[in-house]
Formats: structure tokens, C-alpha cells, sequence
């Protein structure tokens, strides 16, 4: 094979992480402004003098979990970034530097970019089960 299209063939696959992680940040960036809203939301209602001492427990309650779920949101950023940088980085070295940036170094920067996109989805199946939580907590005195 072309040693030219070698290169391009092998700088596509960071390209291609590059690309997953920004689908993935975009969707947890629209998840923290829709959590973000709602805690919002759950703030106003919980200072509203008409709201009663059981629901304020429960908005309280809810506004905790909010917390959580937003702190593991952001975790879930803070990694894939992470992950960004790591194939951003993997691209010019193999472009540029292929001879002389030893493949090794090469392979751990794609090897920990793949790992922090995984404690990414971990971040956010923990964010998921606390939704699920949140859900149920406002159901509460409608459904029992």
C-alpha cells in the first residue's frame, strides 16, 4: 500500500473517536440544560408559600439527586474532552511525526482516549440510574 494512504488510512480512525465523542457531548450537553431547566423549575416551586411541607421534603429530596446527577453529567464531559484531546493529539503525530513518535505512545494516547470515553458511559449509566430515581420520587403521591 501507498505509504501516503497508509497514513491517511490510519489517521482516520482518530477522527472517527473524535467524531463519536462530539455525538456523545452533544447529547449530554442537552441532557444537562434539560436537568438544568427542571432544577429550575423544581427551585421556584419549592419557594412558592403555597407549596406544602411534604412536597418541599420531596423537592428536596429530588434537588439532592439533581446535584448527583448533574456532578456525574459533568464528569461525563470532563472525560470525553479528555478522550478528545487524546485522538486530537494521535492525528498530527501520525501525519508528521510517524517515524519518529514511536508507535507505543501512539497506541496508549488511543488506548486511554478509549478509556475515558468508557468512563464517560459508566458517568452516565450512574447519571441514568439516579434519573430513573428522580422519576419515581415525583410520582410518589400520585402513584402509591
Amino acid at each position: 500500500m501507498d505509504p501516503v494512504l497508509e497514513v491517511i488510512t490510519a489517521a482516520l480512525t482518530p477522527v472517527v473517536m473524535i467524531s463519536t465523542c462530539a455525538v456523545l457531548i452533544l447529547g449530554i450537553g442537552n441532557k444537562h440544560t434539560a436537568m438544568s431547566d427542571r432544577l429550575r423549575e423544581l427551585t421556584i416551586e419549592f419557594r412558592q408559600p403555597a407549596t406544602i411541607a411534604a412536597r418541599k421534603s420531596n423537592l428536596r429530596r429530588q434537588m439532592q439527586l439533581f446535584q448527583r446527577r448533574i456532578r456525574h453529567a459533568s464528569a461525563a464531559h470532563r472525560w470525553l474532552y479528555s478522550a478528545v484531546t487524546c485522538f486530537v493529539t494521535i492525528t498530527p503525530l501520525m501525519i508528521v511525526g510517524r517515524t519518529a513518535v514511536p508507535g507505543p505512545f501512539i497506541l496508549a494516547l488511543f488506548v486511554s482516549g478509549v478509556l475515558l470515553m468508557l468512563g464517560a458511559v459508566v458517568s452516565e449509566l450512574l447519571e441514568l440510574r439516579l434519573a430513573n430515581r428522580t422519576l419515581e420520587m415525583e410520582m410518589e403521591d400520585v402513584v402509591s
